[in-house]
């Protein structure tokens, strides 16, 4: 019986967690705090490049100049490589710029061209 008390316990506390971030998730994601921009996906080594413009930004770096990009993001994909040139839309929080979500997804070659 001590037993089912705390599966139940924990599992009560797990359910508010994760209802609670998906609140707040949720929240972000649907409010103003995100701008849309489109970015360039470029080659890299072991990876590719998502390049974009931040014109909305409200952050500031620490010579207190506003940051409006170009941010470059590398992403590690050794695996499979994007179709190039491309081209994808995404969303950024105009406070922290460098943390986004894609709002497409970007292409990739063929596995069988990677031989």
């Amino acid at each position: 019986m001590k037993i089912l008390i705390e599966i139940k316990k924990s599992f009560s506390v797990a359910f508010f967690l994760a209802f609670t971030l998906i609140s707040c998730v949720k929240a972000k994601e649907t409010s103003d705090e995100w701008a849309h921009t489109s970015a360039k996906v470029l080659p890299a080594e072991g990876g590719y490049i998502v390049e974009y413009m931040a014109p909305e930004s409200t952050a500031i770096n620490k010579e207190k100049k506003e940051i409006k990009g170009p941010i470059q993001q590398l992403v590690l994909e050794e695996d499979r490589r994007p179709v190039l040139p491309q081209e994808i839309k995404l969303k950024y929080l105009k406070e922290e710029p460098i943390i986004f979500t894609y709002e497409e997804p970007i292409k990739f070659e063929n596995k069988d061209s990677l031989q």
